[in-house]
């Protein structure tokens, strides 16, 4: 993680697709807040520029009833071959589970298949 912040910080990664871009959120405080927040299966499970960008949505949506949500085409995802698309949700203020329930009945009227 501290290596891809550097590298946001520097703005190595500016306009290239998927990455973050660089921000004052992404502080080594508020990276070390977010964290503390997850759980270590969570945190060693994902790539650093998502976890980034799981951050900043998060943050977007905080103090608030409101739900943000981004969709990377091409996800590279098992045996998809960058044939998935990844969303990412975040929920503000409101009962986690009942908020996914909500998300994946969206979704499945949708008719998207989520693994």
């Amino acid at each position: 993680l501290e290596g891809y912040a550097a590298r946001l910080r520097a703005g190595e990664l500016v306009g290239q697709s998927n990455h973050v871009p660089p921000s004052a959120i992404l502080s080594d405080g508020e990276v070390a807040k977010f964290l503390r927040r997850c759980s270590t299966t969570y945190v060693c499970q994902h790539e650093p520029r998502l976890l980034y960008k799981q951050m900043l949505l998060t943050q977007s949506v905080a103090g608030t009833e409101d739900v943000a949500v981004e969709f990377e085409d091409g996800y590279e995802y098992g045996s998809h071959n960058g044939a998935a698309t990844l969303i990412t949700v975040a929920l503000g203020d409101s009962k986690p589970r009942r908020a996914l329930q909500g998300t994946l009945a969206t979704l499945d009227m949708h008719g998207l298949q989520v693994e």
